[in-house]
């Protein structure tokens, strides 16, 4: 999968997830391996099927409490990969995010300094 022809750029990450069903009875945990204020690609051991809507939990690095995810959505799986696109997050949970994202290694790029210094 290529990351590049994206809209918002995805950083690598290993950031721990807890989630739940919002509409069917599902919970479970995976492991990002790149992330983004929009979404992110994670390993699962017990994937949740293709289109399941799911309220998602984010243990960031570093930060006290975990950034919630109102509303996601599981857009593909394949084995044990799944891609999550983020929907509702709360504004403050968004800009925590955003925050951590752009202080992370692979989140201090050129593109991403850009695109801040365009934002600003």
């Amino acid at each position: 999968m290529e990351l590049h022809n994206r809209k918002v750029r995805r950083i690598r990450s290993s950031v721990r997830i807890a989630f739940v069903g919002v509409t069917q009875d599902f919970e479970g945990e995976a492991h990002t391996l790149d992330l983004s204020i929009n979404g992110c690609r994670a390993i699962c051991q017990q994937p949740p099927p293709k289109g399941t809507k799911l309220q998602v939990s984010l243990y960031l690095p570093g930060v006290d409490r975990p950034v919630s995810i109102a509303l996601a959505l599981i857009r593909w799986v394949r084995k044990a990969l799944v891609g999550i696109d983020f929907y509702s997050i709360p504004p403050s949970h968004r800009e925590q995010l955003q925050t951590w994202i752009l202080r992370s290694p692979y989140g201090r790029s050129e593109d991403v300094m850009k695109a801040q210094r365009v934002a600003a």
